[in-house]
Order: structure tokens, then sequence, then C-alpha cells
């Protein structure tokens, strides 16, 4: 019994391992720009936007100060800005599977997405890529799809995403940080809710 619970747990690694392989590979020949670290100054703050249930109480803040900031969104939260008027400078995905081009074809116009600029990791659906006015990749440590780019071009300047995980505000810290801007601002980041209510009330998961 211990064998096969060992074995079930590594088919789900295995099939992540096999999709960023194929995404990554889509997403080179595409010729995606590939975000490397930057050493800017004199960079605005930007917000880095959670879709959690306090992103409901913060919404006038973001508006107010949209002219003044950098706006970040992360996965979901992209409903719920929708919903709500505002149009994000840069928008953040890291999920592998082809549910995140669904989810934003159905909560968001395709005029809206063109709007946008997205950075992502490589091992999201290339689908998800051509949704978008630009479109950045980022390569995640310790993948299979980072490893093989690696290894196929010698002359490719990867600078590996660290601290990626668990959820789509680490991945966007991560990558402003590797960008040069100094002054964040997490709002929406709640990483969970002792309600019911577990995103923004006009999130994707309202239905």
């Amino acid at each position: 019994a211990q064998q096969i619970s060992y074995l079930s747990m590594g088919y789900g690694s295995l099939e992540d391992e096999t999709i960023s392989i194929a995404h990554t590979l889509i997403n080179l020949k595409s010729n995606y720009p590939i975000l490397c670290k930057a050493e800017n100054s004199n960079l605005p703050p930007c917000f880095i936007i959670g879709n959690g249930p306090s992103l409901d109480n913060l919404i006038h803040i973001i508006k107010n100060f949209q002219e003044k900031a950098i706006i970040i969104s992360c996965g979901s939260t992209l409903s719920t800005l929708y919903e709500e008027g505002i149009v994000p400078d840069i928008h953040f995905e890291m999920e592998r599977t082809y549910a995140t081009t669904y989810s934003l074809l159905e909560s968001c116009s395709k005029d809206y997405l063109k709007q946008i600029t997205l950075i992502a990791l490589n091992n999201v659906p290339p689908s998800s890529y051509k949704l978008f006015k630009n479109s950045y990749m980022v390569f995640k440590n310790n993948d299979a799809g980072t490893s093989l780019a690696s290894k196929l071009s010698n002359e490719l300047a990867i600078e590996k995403v660290g601290f990626s995980n668990p959820t789509v505000v680490n991945l966007a810290v991560s990558v402003s940080l590797t960008l040069g801007f100094k002054n964040l601002y997490l709002l929406g980041v709640d990483l969970g809710s002792k309600s019911e209510q577990h995103h923004a009330i006009k999130s994707l998961y309202k239905d």
C-alpha cells in the first residue's frame, strides 16, 4: 500500500514536468522576450495585487493611485480588476494547465486582455501567452522545461526565478525585485481567510 501511495504521488510530478517541457518548447519557438535581471533606479512603486477578500476594501486605493504606481495583477485577481474597470500594467500567470487560458477568457474580454502586458513562467500554456498585448517569459527554477532550454542553447541567457511558489504573488514579488523595483505594496494578499469568503467578491469565483 505504501509503494502504491508513492507511485501515485509521483505521477502528478511526472505529468507536470512533461507539460512544462512541451509548453516551454512551444513558447521558445514563439520567440517571446525573456526577462533578465536589471539594475533600474528611480522606478515608481508597484502594487502587487492578490485576490483575497481584503481586496474588496482596497479597490478605492488602487483607483486613487493607479496613475502613480505600476499595477500588477496576479492570477485570478485579473477577474476582479476587470469587473472594477481597472486595467493593470502587468499580469502574472504561473499555472501550466489549459485551465489558465479558459479562466482568462471566461472572466475577461479579449479587448481588455489586449491592453495588458503578461509576464509568465515558461510552463504556462502557449494559448495564454497569445491573449495579451505583449508577453514576456521567465524561467522557473528547478523545472524540467527550464533545464531542457538551458541544455538546448548555451547562448540562451536564462535568469532563473527563485521563490516563485506556492502562489502567483510569490512569482510577482520575485520578478519585481529582479527587475529592480524597490517599493512593493501588497494588496489583497491574504493567503487565507477566517470567513467563508475565500476570494474578492467580484472575482471569477463569485459563481
